[in-house]
């Protein structure tokens, strides 16, 4: 019996740090274990969100049927919060949702994000 998997690829590339930026959604349905890798360069300031929907909705050529509601992990003081170039690496054991999106909010700077993401279930 082989294991459910979400090959690694690159969700964001070369996305602009200088304004509110949202990756496009990655379906993890049957998928337990999530990591993401988020390359930020430049000189940016502001935080990251790692959202979950479980009403939204899409068709088999990937339209939006139903924009959904995004919901923010909390992740306590530990909120991903940068002010400068860093590589940021989340592991998310047993989310239970079905979409997941990164959402960035800038305070000030600029710089550029590539983001990769990768799951496997249990």
């Amino acid at each position: 019996m082989s294991k459910n998997v979400l090959e690694r690829y690159q969700s964001v590339i070369n996305g602009d740090l200088s304004a509110q930026l949202i990756s496009p959604v990655t379906n993890i349905k049957y998928l337990d274990n999530l990591l993401i890798e988020l390359v930020c360069t430049g000189s940016p300031n502001g935080t990251f969100y790692v959202e979950f929907s479980a009403d939204y909705n899409q068709d088999l050529n990937q339209n939006t049927l139903n924009p959904g509601t995004w919901v923010p992990l909390d992740f306590g003081t530990q909120t991903p919060t940068i002010t400068a170039a860093t590589d940021i690496m989340l592991d998310l054991n047993q989310m239970p949702a079905p979409y997941v999106r990164v959402r960035w909010v800038p305070v000030s700077g600029t710089g550029v994000l590539n983001m990769w993401i990768t799951a496997k279930g249990i």
